[in-house]
């Protein structure tokens, strides 16, 4: 019967600190986690295993042709990571020094962090994995802007890095 009780209790740590894996950032990655060169960090640091990267993560409606210095652009970031856990992300638009290029606006589930350089969810989900938020372009003779973004599902668990130019 001690044995029983003793695998029983073990079993229930397990499941307690498996929560607790996933839910160490639950509202949102802490800011400078995007695998942009100024960020120099990524998720994997809280969520382990080595990153890999993926194009097309990151989508918005600027044009072919670049932005318009001041005009508002959807952006949106996809985490269609498999396996399994909850969909979270970091996206950050920076010019290649690190530094904030532009204005970022939350959109629905996800908040502004890092002194609004960095966009995250507002709450990581079983089910949630697309957020799209606003971006106002900087000013005219600014240069380029990249949307650095990392996205990660459950802990430990897969880590993707994505970029949008």
């Amino acid at each position: 019967m001690n044995k029983k009780l003793l695998l029983f209790t073990l079993a229930l740590a397990l499941v307690f600190a498996m929560g607790a894996y996933e839910n160490f950032y639950p509202t949102g990655a802490p800011a400078g986690y995007t695998g942009s060169p100024g960020d120099g960090q990524n998720c994997t640091s809280c969520h382990g295993g080595t990153a890999t990267t993926t194009a097309g993560l990151i989508t918005s409606n600027i044009p072919a042709s670049g932005y318009q210095p001041g005009a508002t652009y959807q952006i949106t970031a996809t985490n269609n990571i498999s396996g399994s856990g909850k969909y979270g992300f970091e996206v950050s638009p920076q010019n290649s020094s690190g530094a904030l290029m532009g204005t970022l606006s939350a959109g629905v589930g996800s908040q502004l962090v890092g002194g609004n350089k960095y966009v995250t969810h507002l709450s990581a989900s079983l089910v949630t994995n697309s957020w799209v938020f606003n971006w106002t372009a900087p000013s005219a003779g600014s240069g380029s802007v990249t949307f650095y973004g990392a996205f990660a599902k459950g802990k430990p668990g897969p880590v993707t890095l994505s970029s949008l130019v």
